[in-house]
């Protein structure tokens, strides 16, 4: 889910940007710079997370990316500069990063290398889908808004499950397996 709605956060940014300020053609660069920035800068505070505290620190990132979900829309329409998106964007980043390199230290930790591969399989391919759906039709034929609750509805269910695998539910993704 984490890039499905990273791509989808991107890809609204970049519609509101436009909404906003009437052209992206002098900002996308930056637009996306500043993704992937902040998912470079989250992989390095990813990998530097105390092992006992993997699972908060996930959670954490799971309810940024909602709420970053959530801004696109008030930036879109009342948004006063540039720099807030590229502060939104960033952060978003910031959290997919993150996500990628805890997810990725637990599985390695377990000793499942191998699925450390499907891992960047899953990533990759839900952000080829969120950038698809939310792009190329959720915007386009419902709107801004339908796309932020999508995105947004997606990371809250994301939430739920991180939630109910925790060992204090008594089931683990780990046992799972």
């Amino acid at each position: 889910s984490s890039g499905f709605v990273g791509a989808g956060i991107t890809l609204l940014a970049i519609f509101g940007f436009q909404v906003r300020f009437g052209s992206v053609y002098s900002g996308i660069a930056l637009l996306l710079s500043a993704f992937m920035l902040g998912t470079v800068l989250g992989a390095v505070l990813g990998r530097r997370v105390h092992r006992n505290q993997v699972a908060w620190w996930f959670t954490g990132a799971e309810l940024v990316l909602t709420v970053c979900a959530v801004l696109l829309y008030p930036l879109a329409l009342y948004g006063s500069g540039f720099g807030q998106f590229l502060i939104v964007l960033m952060l978003a980043g910031v959290c997919l990063g993150a996500q990628f390199a805890l997810a990725s230290r637990e599985l390695s930790v377990s000793g499942a290398g191998k699925s450390a591969a499907y891992l960047t399989v899953l990533d990759f391919s839900g952000g080829a889908l969120g950038g698809l759906i939310v792009g190329v039709f959720v915007m386009p034929l419902f709107g801004f808004v339908p796309a932020v609750v999508l995105l947004v509805v997606f990371k809250l269910l994301s939430l739920l499950g991180q939630l109910l695998t925790r060992r204090s539910y008594g089931f683990t993704i780990q046992r799972a397996q």
